[in-house]
């Protein structure tokens, strides 16, 4: 899974809020045929501002809004990904990490910004993808400077965090 260029956070129908920038990385579309997580060629990782910007809540945390209005607050310098599970080039779900190493996340219906459930714990999103076929979706993020974690959504809900790398 790697992230994808995009044109702009407002033409992806992301609010920006104070510290949210774009940070593009390296294009890779290619569907792996099985079941194994693969991404299209649709979206990119946001960046998450500094400390010392209106709405920084302590010194870790900097407020962010999502595209459907919902605000919380994610770490300071770490990135939110931003997923189309369907495709139509429109975010569905956007995932990002607190201070504290806790793994939230939002979408349309949540209301809110919401923890993933399975107690996973990070240091930074890393990327988002899904299975060819749209059975499955995941989510993995960075632990320490070298360890990847995945949570994969399958049969209606998120499953527990599973060492990738």
């Amino acid at each position: 899974m790697r992230t994808i260029p995009n044109a702009g956070l407002a033409a992806a129908g992301v609010s920006v809020a104070v510290g949210l920038l774009l940070a593009a990385q390296p294009a890779s579309a290619a569907p792996t045929g099985d079941n194994s997580p693969a991404k299209q060629p649709v979206f990119s990782t946001i960046q998450v501002g500094t400390a010392g910007q209106a709405g920084v809540t302590g010194a870790r945390d900097c407020r962010v809004t999502s595209p459907w209005g919902h605000v919380g607050y994610l770490k300071c310098g770490s990135h939110a990904q931003a997923a189309d599970w369907d495709g139509n080039g429109t975010v569905d779900e956007v995932f990002g990490v607190t201070g504290n190493r806790h793994i939230w996340h939002d979408w349309k219906n949540a209301g809110k910004w919401v923890e993933m459930p399975n107690s996973g714990r990070a240091d930074d999103t890393y990327d988002w993808g899904w299975s060819h076929n749209g059975t499955r979706r995941a989510i993995d993020v960075k632990v320490g400077s070298s360890q990847v974690w995945r949570s994969e959504f399958y049969s209606s809900k998120w499953h527990t965090w599973t060492r990738v790398r």
